[in-house]
């Protein structure tokens, strides 16, 4: 009982743990780092002092921490400290800042009494530059049919065709011909820059596909999609020869909501079916063998006012969290 006051600060209460996006990344290099651990005379016997600083975000900060289990928001200083005194022992420490950051764990780190460990966190942004790769996107209507089309893309539009002047304004058909200021387009083009989240992402669904297999690959899962055969034609022409230059590759899909997160659409009127696919894939060769959850691949009819599209980024290392 008498170290009552010095264990509160170890965080006993008990709380929900916060972790929830992924296992520990054995990538980082590092997450952390021990700068000091060295007597302190001002410490007792009894007593023990952690000192973090947390580098790569804005400092002061709330960031979301956890001692052995147990979560508490901690408030850093102005120049991005905080300390810890507790008593000695062993202790295992998890940070949190935003979901634009990876979650850090720590090892088991053993502090001697009177001791005091001094310890970096390095914090490593989960976001991930790539180019979007020539997203197509279709419309079909039972009958000739204005539409509008606006893109809120999370980043930078590169380039669009027909041109995209605050939004696309078209008349479309049964056939899914677009008829745009006198002219006529087979589909809308356009390519852009965003930031891919990795932390909103499971890398551990999906598919290692080797070049042998490939074509096949992509004809049964866009089969399962529900795209049509000119679509599949489209889709296959662009991505397989860029694919096929690769013994293997990584393959994840994001479909429809998860593809909102980077490049969102609005469409009047509303469509009566919608698919929207995305596919981040990367080369896979040289890699040990990785055990993947194959992902559940969704499926549309083309039924009504339809719209569908799909697009691409190659990307240039797989960021799975562990394999």
């Amino acid at each position: 009982m008498k170290y009552k006051s010095i264990t509160a600060l170890v965080w006993l209460l008990l709380l929900t743990p916060f972790i929830s996006h992924a296992e520990p990344r054995k990538e980082l290099i590092p997450s952390y780092e021990i700068t000091k651990n060295e007597a302190d005379k001002s410490l007792t016997p009894k007593e023990a002092l952690f000192v973090f600083t947390f580098k790569n975000i804005s400092w002061p900060a709330k960031i979301k921490g956890a001692c052995n289990g147990v979560q508490k928001t901690i408030s850093t200083s102005s120049k991005g400290e905080y300390s810890l005194k507790t008593i000695p022992g062993k202790y295992i420490f998890q940070f949190y800042y935003n979901e634009e950051f990876y979650e850090i764990y720590t090892d088991s780190i053993k502090i001697e009494p009177g001791y005091r460990i001094e310890i970096n966190i390095n914090f490593e942004s989960s976001l991930y530059p790539a180019i979007m790769d020539k997203p197509v996107i279709y419309a079909y209507a039972p009958a000739s049919t204005a539409v509008h089309i606006q893109l809120d893309l999370k980043g930078e539009l590169l380039f669009t065709y027909p041109q995209y002047i605050n939004g696309w304004d078209f008349t479309t058909g049964s056939q899914g011909t677009i008829q745009m200021e006198n002219h006529e387009y087979k589909y809308l083009f356009w390519e852009g820059t965003t930031d891919i989240n990795s932390n909103k992402t499971d890398w551990n669904e999906g598919f290692v596909v080797e070049r042998k297999n490939l074509l096949l690959f992509l004809e049964k899962v866009l089969g399962q999609m529900g795209l049509s055969s000119m679509e599949q034609q489209d889709y296959i022409t662009y991505w397989y020869p860029l694919m096929n230059k690769n013994e293997k590759n990584y393959v994840h899909f994001l479909f429809n909501e998860e593809y909102n997160e980077y490049a969102s659409i609005s469409v009047t009127p509303k469509p009566d079916n919608m698919f929207r696919v995305y596919m981040l894939w990367a080369n896979a060769e040289g890699m040990e063998e990785i055990k993947l959850k194959d992902q559940v691949i969704p499926s549309f009819k083309h039924e009504g006012f339809t719209l569908v599209e799909w697009g691409g980024s190659q990307l240039t290392h797989i960021p799975l969290f562990h394999l």
